[in-house]
């Protein structure tokens, strides 16, 4: 017969069991980390007429424990005088759907991915080789298959993609704040490990791919006062994208003017900074369909050189403030003490976090992957074309003025939000854009009397 601790460990065993399955049973088709690891494993067997190169890094955490992190370097033929490219994918654990198209780029240059890439594969292994990082924060990629879905940071509740370096880290941010970016710059071991693979590699392209949003960001996201020397160049870059990935519906430009906040201490900045590497980006490629829809209005309010209408403005405003970033009773403290402040991860809904950085069917999940499987594809072959002296198709009007599309509420509009099918849903779930412009003073919220708005929902940071 059992005794009365056994069945308590039998029980606590049942219950770890639970919730080890959440993933698994509610949305099946993700993919775990174990099995992106084997998937990469086996690819490396199986990729005909590539050099495809498997290994691992690893570092050591605060409690002495190694972490480890996959790398894929990829190339064809002779490495010479071809560009190299280093993508990011899963720095933030709850962004499922990141190492998902970082899993599926693989698939494609090893020939299992879409027939009609065949060509824009061939000519891209023809000029670009490419260091791929599929699965950057696997600790914490476990707590979020276990149900923890609004788990943003590493093992040591630190932010990443905060934690790149101290030239711009913040250390008013609280430890049990969700952009915790640590006690110093690369005190994290995952972080360190991409400091060392993107100095001894030294790119021309570094992407690092997050999702909860709609946009295409160049450097620099710890200020929208200074500008890349080359960024007409991204712009060109990134134009094209914008209509292939996302019809037009994601904006592209710098970081901080879009998110209309600060990314202190993030990745693109330390890698412009440090190696000035030519073309820097964080792509954010997917948020749910009711948050879309003002990060496209803010795009085409950009192209059209027009004010975004009423409800996408107060959104972006609020957003650049914090408001929309904890409950509606923080909101409102907030509002009073003039102090943003975040509600830690584990007290955040998971069903509003998966909504926002993940696709809740198999269908989206699949347009979502091949869309911005191609976009990544595309943002090699058009660097490459720049390089040689070339131009690239519908990218001459790309343009950096974002003084038109203003986060503060608008006082009047009659332009509507466009109207999204549910096919354009599944085509372009893609990047996103975080508002424009820079932050209003805190009487402008006389003029916005909807600050409970979309929801009630604690719409998290983003990059």
């Amino acid at each position: 017969m059992l005794s009365f601790q056994s069945v308590l460990v039998v029980v606590a065993l049942l219950d770890l069991h639970v919730p080890a399955q959440k993933l698994r049973e509610q949305y099946p088709w993700y993919h775990l980390g174990s099995e992106i690891h084997s998937e990469l494993d086996q690819l490396s067997r199986d990729c005909p007429g590539i050099q495809f190169e498997f290994t691992t890094e690893s570092a050591k955490n605060s409690n002495l424990d190694d972490v480890t992190l996959d790398v894929v370097r990829i190339s064809q033929g002779p490495s010479d005088g071809k560009q190299k490219a280093f993508f990011v994918f899963g720095e933030h654990a709850r962004e499922l759907i990141s190492p998902e198209t970082g899993l599926s780029l693989v698939r494609t240059l090893c020939g299992q991915g879409d027939p009609g890439n065949q060509d824009l594969v061939a000519r891209v292994l023809g000029n670009t080789t490419f260091v791929i990082m599929p699965n950057a924060n696997p600790v914490s990629r476990k707590e979020v298959e276990f149900g923890k879905y609004c788990k943003r940071t590493n093992e040591e509740n630190v932010d990443l993609n905060r934690n790149f370096g101290d030239a711009h880290h913040d250390n008013s941010i609280a430890k049990d704040d969700e952009m915790n970016p640590g006690p110093k710059g690369f005190s994290e071991p995952e972080s360190q490990i991409i400091k060392k693979l993107v100095l001894a590699e030294k790119p021309e392209i570094y992407l690092s791919v997050h999702s909860g949003a709609y946009l295409l960001g160049t450097p620099y996201g710890y200020t929208d006062k200074d500008k890349v020397d080359n960024e007409q160049h991204m712009l060109e870059v990134l134009k094209p994208i914008s209509q292939q990935a996302c019809n037009g519906g994601c904006p592209y430009g710098d970081l901080a003017g879009m998110i209309g906040y600060k990314s202190m201490g993030c990745d693109i900045d330390y890698v412009k900074e440090t190696l000035n590497t030519p073309y820097v980006f964080t792509w954010e490629i997917y948020t749910g369909s009711d948050v879309r829809k003002f990060y496209e209005e803010e795009a085409h309010s950009r192209s059209e050189k027009r004010p975004m209408d009423k409800e996408a403005s107060d959104f972006f405003w609020a957003k650049s403030l914090g408001f929309l970033q904890t409950s509606t009773v923080k909101r409102h403290e907030n509002l009073r003490g003039r102090k943003r402040s975040l509600v830690p991860e584990d007290e955040q809904d998971v069903n509003d976090c998966f909504d926002q950085f993940n696709p809740k069917s198999q269908a989206e999940t699949d347009a979502t992957t091949e869309a911005w499987t191609k976009a990544y594809l595309t943002l090699c072959d058009e660097v490459a074309i720049i390089s040689a002296g070339g131009r690239i198709s519908g990218a001459s009007s790309a343009s950096t003025d974002h003084s038109v599309a203003s986060s503060a509420p608008a006082e009047a509009s009659t332009t509507a939000t466009p109207a999204q099918s549910q096919e354009q849903t599944l085509d372009f779930s893609s990047a996103l854009a975080e508002a424009s412009g820079s932050q209003k003073k805190l009487s402008a919220l006389k003029a916005w009397g909807n600050i409970g708005s979309w929801g009630g929902q604690s719409w998290g940071p983003l990059n």
